[in-house]
């Protein structure tokens, strides 16, 4: 068991996403170094204890307690906020978008956890911006043409 136990936390600690456990009231248990420096931060004491809200934008704070609140009523392993742009906040304050696939497990006392999977995707997105620039232009362009041979 205590060799199982050690790879568990050697994989929790070197993944290359951001791996937190949450309790169903909110409070951060557990958290792997990939999210400490996502997030901006340089001590786990910064961050375990605290409420998750310490990692969202103000502005989702109480629509995240009501997501929270259901998702704890109804566990799944699932994608979280399918469809839509989800924020993370630095310690500096800073917004970037990430990506959460939630998970769900219980302790040893038998207590349901959340298992989160973060992932910063702000190259993904600015690349995905840069496209959708590029497709708008190249749309003119051909519309542009297009009236040319028309006339």
């Amino acid at each position: 068991m205590a060799d199982q136990r050690s790879l568990y936390k050697v994989l929790f600690d070197q993944a290359g996403e951001g791996l937190l456990v949450a309790n169903r009231h909110g409070r951060i248990e557990l958290i792997n170094p990939r999210l400490l420096s996502m997030f901006g931060y340089s001590d786990t004491a910064e961050v375990v204890t605290q409420h998750l809200d310490l990692l969202i934008p103000e502005r989702f704070h109480s629509s995240h307690e009501k997501y929270q609140e259901n998702y704890f009523k109804n566990p799944k392993n699932r994608p979280m906020g399918q469809g839509k742009i989800l924020y993370g906040l630095r310690k500096d304050g800073t917004e970037f978008p990430v990506e959460i696939s939630l998970s769900t497990f219980e302790d040893e006392n038998g207590e349901t956890k959340a298992l989160a999977f973060i992932s910063d995707i702000t190259d993904r997105k600015h690349m995905q911006d840069e496209l959708s620039a590029l497709n708008e232009e190249l749309e003119e362009l051909v519309e542009i043409r297009s009236d040319e041979l028309r006339k």
